[in-house]
Order: C-alpha cells, then sequence, then structure tokens
C-alpha cells in the first residue's frame, strides 16, 4: 500500500533562533523539529514566526502544478530543507501557508492539525483534490463547527478544518498539536518562560484536553495532553 501524502516534516520559522532553541527544549525536550531564521523578505511582508509543515510529495514540481491549477500559489522560490531537500512554500486558496518538500523517509509527528480558514467545506475539497486527504466526520464544540480529516481513506484521523479564520483577529493558517504528559505543567513552563496563553485549557472537539499559546516570539503552536 503506497503511503499516503501527509505532514512529514516541520519547522519554526522565528525572529530569535537561539531564543526559541531554548524555549522549546525547556517546554517540549529533546528531539525538536528544526528552527531557523524567519526569511527577511516574509518578515518586510509583515509574516510572524510560525511552524510551516511540509507535506512529503514523490514528484514535487507534479504537486506545485496541481496546487496551482486548483487556486493556490507559490511564495517565491524553491528553497532547501535542513536536510538539503528542495521545498515549495505554498499558499492556498483561502490563505493558509504550507510547505511541500521533495519526498523523504523521515516522518516527524504532531499530535493533531487543524486548519483556520474562511471555507471549510472548500478548503477540504481543495486538500482532496491536492493530497488525497479525505473528510471522515463533521464535529460541533459550542458554536463552533469541525470537519475531521485524515491522511487517507485506510489511516486514522489527524485533524480538523474549521471556519475560525472568519472571526476577528483570527488568519487563516495551519495550527500544529504537541503532545505533552502534563498540561497544566507545559503551561506553567511556557509561561514562566515568556510564552502567552491564547485559548484554553479546554476540551478539543473530540475530548482532548488542549491549550493553545503564542511563544515568547509569538509563533503559535497547540499542546494536547496525552492522557486525556
Amino acid at each position: 500500500m503506497r503511503d499516503p501524502l501527509r505532514f512529514a516534516t516541520f519547522e519554526l520559522r522565528t525572529t530569535d533562533v537561539d531564543g526559541a532553541r531554548t524555549f522549546y527544549s525547556d517546554v517540549l525536550g529533546a528531539g525538536l523539529p528544526p528552527i531557523s531564521p524567519l526569511h527577511e523578505r516574509a518578515r518586510a511582508l509583515g509574516a510572524p514566526a510560525h511552524w510551516l509543515g511540509h507535506v512529503a510529495v514523490p514528484d514535487l514540481e507534479k504537486v506545485i502544478a496541481q496546487f496551482v491549477q486548483h487556486g493556490g500559489q507559490q511564495l517565491g522560490p524553491l528553497t532547501t530543507t535542513a536536510d538539503g531537500a528542495p521545498l515549495a512554500v505554498m499558499r492556498d486558496p483561502f490563505g493558509s501557508v504550507i510547505g511541500i518538500r521533495a519526498f523523504t523517509e523521515e516522518r516527524s509527528s504532531m499530535a493533531w492539525h487543524q486548519l483556520h480558514t474562511v471555507d471549510q467545506e472548500k478548503a477540504l475539497d481543495f486538500y482532496n483534490a491536492v493530497f488525497g486527504w479525505r473528510g471522515v466526520d463533521a464535529l460541533a464544540n459550542g458554536e463552533d463547527r469541525f470537519l475531521v480529516f485524515a491522511w487517507d481513506s485506510v489511516h486514522p484521523p489527524v485533524g480538523t478544518i474549521a471556519n475560525t479564520a472568519r472571526i476577528a483577529g483570527v488568519h487563516p493558517h495551519w495550527l500544529f498539536y504537541f503532545d505533552v504528559d502534563d498540561l497544566d505543567a507545559a503551561i506553567a513552563r511556557a509561561t514562566e518562560r515568556g510564552a502567552e496563553v491564547i485559548r484554553g485549557p479546554f476540551r478539543g472537539p473530540r475530548g482532548s484536553r488542549i491549550a493553545v499559546l503564542h511563544d515568547p516570539q509569538r509563533a503559535e503552536l497547540g499542546l494536547r495532553e496525552k492522557s486525556s
């Protein structure tokens, strides 16, 4: 069975590389994804520090063309990943930024992947057309409605898509959740080191106990308690 297209690697693009390494090591421990400087061009355009997920594909040029054909946009020329593979930074038709990289056997993992967008049905159709990701459920959490998706029809759910970018102050983006053993302890470590809690702790749409924070450089990250 062919491995589905998925987020395979992640990268923090930030305004303070050394500070970010210290913060994430203290809060999350060892084994962090690469941390690199936020490009000057991105900073000039107002881009904040952010986590960028890289989808690994076997034919980079073909998938870039499909992404653009379905309404997305390539942002600048190809760059390279930390392991030297070519990487394209793309914006989907609804404003969220994502990386597409040459295929790798490496498989970094996140606890959960959440897309904040303005049209969840069309966004799911887009990612299905480009990567084959499948909607598997729809959940309500208060007034919010979430579409749950999986990498394909075989693997378990890996994330949600919501119309939360329609809310004032929320921009279209991918938010990635890290697993932690003790959410309250992780939040305490993070805030002691300059992070700010944006939302939570609360129960997410699938029952997990979660929180969303800004790190000291204002990159957004999610935390999910493993035992919840």
